[in-house]
């Protein structure tokens, strides 16, 4: 398929090359997704499904724009689908649609956004591997796709096309969606959980009750400040500030120093994770869970495969600090699914994070479809900063002395600076990670450049012009297969 190169012309006299802020990152499988502070939204890694939302099905190795919009405000990554919220409300979904979890009335995947119904009112996404919960304004929660394990909530095993209502007794404040179970917090605090009851994960004998079939309330205590779920394990933050854990640590997934698989209890200190009272943010992976800190620390606990980004491959039982950074904002582990005929887990194994200091994504792990977004598939066991060439701001109009043509191209383009009147000296292209991938330099007869990027990889690229004058112009490339 042709490539498509959207160019845009930007502009700064004294900024360096560097990234900007990012809102939210989202790991599926073997692919990520975030969100950048001028609303665009952008993907890496597998695409067999569709689940990078560019159109196609080729694997990108480095981050691609998500059509044009720059108006998404969430985003949450299944195994290989996609969920996204926009600023006006409106709820849209893309890639694998196997079993009905993009809420569009079909089982037929989709490999750019589409838009779920017509509602304007929804507020929070979660996707599962194969299934998606949401939250309308009003606080009801709705879901669709897989209900192998009762993950609607409604007594059956039968999958929903599209959204449905589900637990209409109460309304919630946070929600969590596991491999083949469901928990949330309600509005009044208390825990209330379904589906797949392995290792007790909601109190009750996993052998007498292997499926919660409708949604019950989990204790007594109305404490809880936010919930995620990991594989046949739970993470819950407090509003007291201390992280308790409960269900499946084989892996010594959470993080209390020992290796077994205690359940809910009466009390709390059976499954009180130490005695800190600062944890801000839990997210869960497979066999490993990732914690933030007040202070913006991060810390890890389980199995590592290199997704921890500490360096090495050591597990732990209980949560290490990763590195001595305190500008971690968000955290993404992978989504990990299990193999249908031998149960083993797949995927799942690369974690992309965001930090404040770098004002960029970091990646590690797993890297076989260009998961981390490096522009490689080689595999690290530590975090490398990406993206850093998306974001630059227009600062002044001197791009208006650059015609680039044609734009779009389809990668063979051509830069006219004859209004710099010889006042060019170098341009530099640099790919999506900043790193400079070709240098040519000017006399007084080249006024004109002819570029073809029909060879390069898909992703991000930037022109950059430097003058006599010291002056420079960035030209922003986009290259979609």
């Amino acid at each position: 398929m042709k490539k498509l190169l959207i160019i845009i012309i930007i502009a700064c006299s004294t900024q360096s090359i560097h990234a900007q802020e990012w809102l939210e990152v989202s790991s599926g499988a073997y692919f990520s997704v975030a969100i950048h502070n001028d609303g665009t939204l952008w993907a890496w890694g597998e695409n067999d499904k569709g689940q990078l939302g560019i159109g196609n099905t080729t694997n990108q190795t480095n981050p691609v724009m998500i059509g044009s919009d720059n108006d998404w405000e969430k985003i949450s990554a299944g195994a290989k689908h996609c969920l996204a919220l926009k600023s006006n409300g409106t709820l849209w979904a893309w890639g694998d649609n196997s079993q009905g979890q993009l809420g569009i009335g079909t089982k037929v995947d989709q490999s750019a956004p589409i838009q779920v119904g017509t509602s304007t009112y929804w507020v929070e996404i979660e996707a599962g591997p194969w299934y998606s919960l949401a939250l309308r304004n009003i606080r009801t929660l709705w879901g669709w796709g897989d209900n192998s394990s009762y993950q609607m909530g409604n007594n059956n095993t039968d999958d929903v096309l599209e959204p449905m209502t589900i637990d209409q007794t109460t309304t919630f404040r946070d929600i969590a969606a596991g491999p083949g179970f469901c928990i949330g917090i309600n509005t009044n605090g208390f825990l209330r959980g379904w589906g797949d009851n392995s290792f007790g994960v909601f109190g009750l004998s996993a052998t007498a009750t292997p499926h919660v079939k409708t949604p019950i309330q989990i204790g007594g205590s109305n404490i809880w400040r936010s919930v995620e779920a990991g594989f046949h394990s739970i993470y819950t933050i407090g509003t007291d500030g201390i992280l308790r854990t409960w269900g499946a640590n084989g892996d010594g997934q959470l993080g209390n120093g020992l290796v077994n698989d205690p359940i809910i209890g009466f009390g709390y200190s059976n499954w009180q994770v130490g005695f800190d009272t600062d944890w801000k943010m839990i997210k869960a992976g497979p066999l490993c869970a990732f914690a933030i800190k007040n202070d913006s620390t991060l810390w890890v606990t389980g199995n590592n495969n290199g997704q921890f980004g500490t360096g090495n491959y050591a597990g732990s039982f209980q949560f290490v600090q990763v590195g001595t950074e305190s500008d971690w904002v968000d955290i993404a582990p992978g989504t990990a699914y299990l193999d249908d005929q031998t149960e083993a887990i797949i995927g799942g194994m690369h974690t992309a994070g965001i930090r404040a200091s770098h004002n960029t994504i970091c990646t590690t792990g797993a890297n076989e479809f260009g998961q981390l977004g490096d522009g490689t598939t080689l595999s690290t066991n530590h975090f490398n900063c990406i993206a850093s060439t998306i974001g630059i701001k227009e600062e002044n109009t001197i791009n208006d002395k650059v015609k680039i043509f044609p734009n779009p191209s389809n990668g063979q383009f051509q830069v006219d600076l004859t209004q710099l009147n010889g006042n060019a000296s170098i341009a530099n292209i640099y790919n999506a990670v900043g790193q400079l991938v070709k240098t040519t330099h000017f006399n007084d007869s080249n006024h004109q450049l002819s570029y073809n990027f029909t060879d390069q990889k898909d992703g991000l690229y930037l022109l950059e012009i430097l003058t006599v004058n010291n002056e420079r112009i960035i030209k922003k490339l986009q290259i979609n297969q």
